[in-house]
């Protein structure tokens, strides 16, 4: 891995900063750059591409087992902003903030989503639903590595540590310059790049 830092408390951007806490104290990431950079397209309401959106900022924070409990539960976070849901896909969630003129973003990556979906499945099987129930809770014994969830004000998300299979947990995050394009339009390239 190249790093671009290591061991840093907050990844500043132009309109806040990513944090990692374990309750009030920072524990220290590292960050390299997300090589899944490539541009995206702007569509108009004919669904022809118009334009593409290209992008400089765009990292993983990097945090290392090592320094982590197993058990303990871990929050990465964004210090400002409005967040909502933007997209998902292949086991990973996005949501995004805009911010003054900058569109942000944070992408976590579920080790267990697999493993929810079949226990989705066996519960709604089981209780003879005719749609997909997701149960009151899952069974996590049979989950690995670590448990993701995010967090009430969507800026962030904390994870629980179960063991240290993985050498390091993973966060995307990127932010862009909102300029001739709309905000929605920005947010959509975000996930693109996070999910």
């Amino acid at each position: 891995m190249k790093y671009i830092f290591r061991d840093i408390k907050d990844l500043i951007t132009p309109v806040g900063k990513f944090s990692v806490y374990f309750g009030d104290e920072k524990i220290p990431f590292s960050v390299v750059r997300n090589t899944f950079d490539i541009p995206c397209s702007v569509y108009n309401e004919n669904n022809d591409v118009t334009d593409k959106i290209n992008i400089s900022d765009t990292y993983h924070i990097i945090i290392s087992t090592s320094v982590l409990e197993v058990g303990s539960v871990y929050k990465v976070v964004f210090s400002c902003g409005e967040w909502e849901f933007e997209d998902s896909d292949e086991h990973t969630v996005c949501y995004c903030s805009v911010i003054e003129n900058r569109a942000v973003g944070i992408g976590a990556y579920d080790p267990n989503d697999d493993e929810k979906t079949a226990q989705i499945f066996n519960y709604s099987k089981i209780n003879g639903f005719n749609k997909i129930m997701i149960p009151d809770k899952y069974d996590e014994s049979k989950f690995t590595s670590y448990i993701v969830k995010v967090l009430p004000e969507k800026n962030g998300y904390s994870f629980r540590l179960l063991d240290k299979s993985w050498e390091h947990i993973k966060f995307q995050v990127a932010w862009i310059e909102i300029k001739e394009h709309s905000a929605e339009d920005y947010k959509n390239a975000l996930s693109f790049w996070l999910t």
